[in-house]
């Protein structure tokens, strides 16, 4: 599943910016939900890029997890885990 959303990741970002060209309703739109605070000011492509930084943070957890450093969850962000006695 990852496999084909990161190959595919350049022609999603490709379609939202024709969309944004051609359909003054989605740019809109996109713009409304832009503002919304739980969208905490982050565009869509910025959404669509997450699944992949999340693959590349999943060895990193793995390894502190396995090494008993942190009791990490998957959803914790990655600055609050302990790694190799560094907690800055």
């Amino acid at each position: 599943m990852y496999k084909v959303y990161c190959a595919n990741q350049q022609t999603s970002l490709n379609t939202v910016e024709e969309q944004k060209k051609k359909n003054p309703q989605f740019k809109h739109y996109l713009e409304v939900c832009h503002t919304d605070s739980r969208c905490e000011g982050l565009f869509l492509q910025s959404f669509l890029i997450k699944p992949i930084q999340r693959v590349c943070k999943y060895p990193l957890l793995l390894r502190v997890r396995t090494i008993g450093l942190a009791a990490a969850t998957f959803s914790a962000p990655l600055h609050t885990i302990p790694m190799f006695g560094y907690t800055g």
